[in-house]
């Protein structure tokens, strides 16, 4: 990838308590012949650290973005299964993975229960 088109930060928590913070950076769309001599549509992504920087096709750009985004939901899908949390950048809010903008959930419950210091021995940021 050359340099990123789009790009977002997410803080996490893994199930052992260590904090991180994973970037999602997406490049240029492109395109390649496949075996067939068909154009494929591509766009790199990386999801830094749980995918190393990979194609992702498409049968236009506009797809491949879509499925590139979709790789990002079932990488977070699978790191929350697995114990982990995921926070919108810099804040303690958790995102909702199936929402178009992984918007934070944080605004449906009152503030006193996320402002603060979390209860011994949570994981937080």
């Amino acid at each position: 990838m050359t340099e990123p088109i789009a790009e977002t930060k997410f803080d996490c928590v893994d199930r052992h308590g260590n904090a991180f913070v994973a970037t999602v950076q997406i490049g240029d769309p492109t395109t390649r012949e496949d075996a067939h001599g068909r154009t494929e549509h591509l766009v790199y992504i990386s999801f830094d650290p749980f995918i190393a920087n990979r194609p992702q096709g498409g049968h236009d750009s506009f797809t491949a973005m879509c499925f590139a985004i979709e790789l990002v939901r079932k990488a977070l899908r699978v790191f929350v299964a697995h114990g982990g949390s995921v926070f919108m950048h810099g804040t303690r809010s958790p995102i909702e993975i199936d929402d178009p903008y992984f918007t934070p959930i944080c605004g449906i419950i009152d503030r006193k229960f996320i402002d603060g210091e979390p209860a011994p021995g949570s994981p937080w940021l």
